[in-house]
């Protein structure tokens, strides 16, 4: 990020007039001025970044939704889950939740409640010996779940519906 020439000027001028309390015994550098002022923009840019981040984590955190399952199907699904994690702003790959037929639940996940403070997750699915799949199609991305690959389907509701064909 460049700083603005203004701003340096200022900074040097500001410095400069300042009481020196160099060996020289109150001679004036302009140099050390300059320097000086550039260490404090940094140092105010620096703090200014950490404010920001700790802010947009405490946004993320505060506006996270939870992520729910509705098994509208007669079979137990199984299910993996790829999320924007917003405690960290990871995204996490957790797996092999299974809901029962007719549940609907959140999931929990390292103890916690799972949510996400992206405006989609993607999934993958199955049911009945993985008879019924939900999954990705060509273009939809691959995530590892333990030693193998899945195509996952994006999902911009919160709330993910199974449904099984009759």
């Amino acid at each position: 990020m460049a700083i603005p020439k203004e701003i340096l000027r200022d900074a040097a001028r500001n410095s400069a007039n300042a009481p020196s309390s160099g060996p020289s015994g109150g001679d004036d550098n302009p140099i050390a001025g300059i320097i000086g002022g550039i260490i404090m923009i940094a140092v105010v840019l620096y703090v200014g970044n950490m404010v920001l981040e700790f802010l947009s984590k405490k946004y993320n955190q505060l506006t996270a939704e939870k992520i729910y399952i509705n098994n509208q199907c007669n079979h137990k699904i199984y299910i993996a889950l790829h999320y924007k994690d917003p405690n960290s702003s990871d995204w996490e790959t957790a797996y092999w939740w299974n809901f029962n037929a007719g549940e609907r639940s959140s999931l929990d996940h390292k103890g916690e409640t799972v949510k996400t403070s992206a405006k989609y997750v993607y999934y993958y699915a199955y049911a009945n010996g993985a008879r019924y799949v939900w999954e990705g199609g060509r273009g939809d991305p691959s995530y590892a779940v333990g030693q193998e690959y899945y195509r996952f389907r994006e999902s911009k509701k919160m709330e993910i519906k199974l449904i099984c064909p009759n």
